[in-house]
Order: structure tokens, then sequence, then C-alpha cells
């Protein structure tokens, strides 16, 4: 799927993580405890176990996305993301599809550069 590491600003590494799901309906979100305002970052993710024909999607969003009751975060959290099912969304809607999926034993990365203008986001 592409680069596995890419040089990122020793500060924009040292985030961590923990598990959130506030609404009994809703789905599990992973967030940051730490906010990335500038710089780049690159982060993977191995994909130990999804089972067939679920959902997954990994992505940014600049406002409370696990809030969202919604599989894809609707476009008030101003989110983008990548779905297992090989398709791009912004803002609560589906822009690209067609992609490659990603699968159990995949791994899937992200790059966030804020450097650039306007920002960027990149899957890999």
């Amino acid at each position: 799927m592409g680069p596995k590491h890419v040089p990122a600003r020793r500060e924009a590494l040292q985030l961590r993580v923990h598990a959130l799901n506030l609404a009994t309906t809703g789905f599990p979100t992973v967030l940051s405890t730490s906010l990335l305002r500038h710089g780049s970052l690159y982060i993977d993710f191995f994909i130990e176990y999804l089972p067939e024909a679920s959902f997954m999607m990994f992505g940014v969003a600049g406002g409370p996305a696990h809030l969202s009751t919604e599989r894809v975060p609707g476009p008030e959290f101003h989110h983008w993301g990548y779905s297992s099912t090989g398709e791009i969304w912004a803002y609560g809607a589906r822009v690209i599809g067609g992609r490659e999926d990603f699968l159990t034993g995949d791994t899937f990365g992200m790059l966030i550069d804020l450097e650039a203008d306007p920002g960027t986001i990149t899957f890999y």
C-alpha cells in the first residue's frame, strides 16, 4: 500500500490514544489525547482482525467525531477518512470509491501534513 514509514517531527510522534464510545448505538472511536496543530505525522495501523463484511475507517476530524451515532461522521464533525471498503469520505459524504480495501493482516497508514498549504492527508 505504499511507504510504511515517513520521517516526522519528533514532537508530532508523541501521541497517546484511548478508546471512547459514548453512545450505546454509536461506533467505537479511538481518539488522540494530543492535538496536532503544526508539522507532519505519519501513523500506521496493523489490522489484527477485521471480521468479514465489517466496516472500519481511519481518518481525522476537527470536531468531536466520537459523538457521531452514524457509521460515517456527518459534516458537522469536519471529518476526512478512508474506509475498509476502499472509499474516501469527507464531511459525511463519499468522495472517492473503488480504492483498495484493507483486511485482516494489512497495515494501513496515514500521513497528515499541516505544513502544506493547504494541509493534506495521504492514505497508504
